[in-house]
């Protein structure tokens, strides 16, 4: 019978001590961490070598970040160069044509002149039909 007793004491502590690990366990999680920490130091450095390896990898994936953030700046750098450097011969290309086109339009204008002497009327529309735009007379 005091078996028994002894038991159902032992029963009835266990569930006051569950009843507090699950109210603090936080505290207790906390007291552990450092207690494992200890013993994993303990055992020839281990702790030490995996920390160092830990620190060690997250340098290489920073370095790894910071190379790809580099390469995407040189990149856009280089398309930017590469978009300002078509514009430039965008507008060289369009300076040379427009004169070309401005020196032709001259020319057929005077050509028409010269060939003909038609009525003002006449004229006014072929040279309005070469520019490209409405004369009036």
């Amino acid at each position: 019978m005091t078996a028994t007793l002894f038991w159902i004491g032992c029963k009835a502590w266990f569930k006051k001590v569950w009843a507090w690990c699950k109210k603090y366990w936080q505290f207790l999680v906390g007291a552990a961490i450092p207690i494992v920490i200890m013993i994993l130091a303990g055992r020839g450095g281990n702790a030490g070598k995996i920390l160092n390896r830990v620190r060690e990898d997250h340098k290489k994936e920073l370095d790894a970040i910071e190379k790809a953030r580099q390469e995407e700046i040189d990149k856009l750098n280089r398309a930017n160069a590469k978009y300002v450097k078509t514009i430039k011969d965008v507008e060289e290309r369009y300076a040379e044509l427009s004169g070309d086109l401005e020196d032709d339009k001259r020319e057929r204008i005077n050509a028409l002149l010269e060939d003909s002497e038609e009525d003002p009327e006449v004229l006014t529309k072929k040279i309005s039909d070469i520019m490209g735009f409405k004369l009036y007379n």
